[in-house]
């Protein structure tokens, strides 16, 4: 961000801008934005890619990045992506049949495409966090799971 990027940063609150990081797990990373207030909220500036498909991530965390317990948080979530979204399926089915206009799959990934993370500040899972979803069938609709105390509480879609 130029000069004027950080003048109007300073004018609307917002702490000037971090300069993107290198990553050795989560890329190219860098924060969107920060109200003078609080923490920055970064994201990786390229998605990640996974088998069950391409994940941008996003947290809270200070002007140095990710806290090590959130990178360990996305390792898990990396390795239980499968289980996350059994235990959510109750919920994303509603949503899954109302947006697709057809009974939800037996099976989740017949349906859905995982695109996003967001990331819990301590990086405990009985934090709130969420996970983001494209279906195959509508795939300009973006379910997002919020999970609490570990648990899936609730499902909002975009489109």
């Amino acid at each position: 961000m130029g000069w004027l990027g950080t003048l109007l940063a300073r004018l609307s609150g917002e702490a000037p801008p971090v300069p993107p990081l290198d990553h050795p797990e989560l890329g190219r990373i860098q924060p969107s934005h920060r109200p003078r207030e609080g923490v920055w909220l970064w994201e990786t500036l390229a998605p990640l890619e996974h088998p069950r498909g391409p994940v941008s991530v996003t947290w809270p965390a200070d002007s140095s990045g990710p806290s090590e317990p959130q990178v360990a948080f996305w390792r898990w979530l990396v390795e239980h992506i499968d289980e996350v979204v059994e235990q959510a399926w109750p919920l994303l089915s509603i949503d899954v049949r109302d947006w697709t206009e057809r009974p939800a799959p037996g099976e989740p990934w017949q349906e859905l495409i995982w695109e996003g993370a967001g990331l819990p500040a301590n990086g405990d899972r009985l934090s709130d966090w969420d996970v983001s979803f494209a279906t195959r069938t509508c795939p300009d609709v973006m379910l997002t799971v919020s999970f609490s105390e570990g648990k899936p509480v609730f499902v909002t879609a975009d489109d």
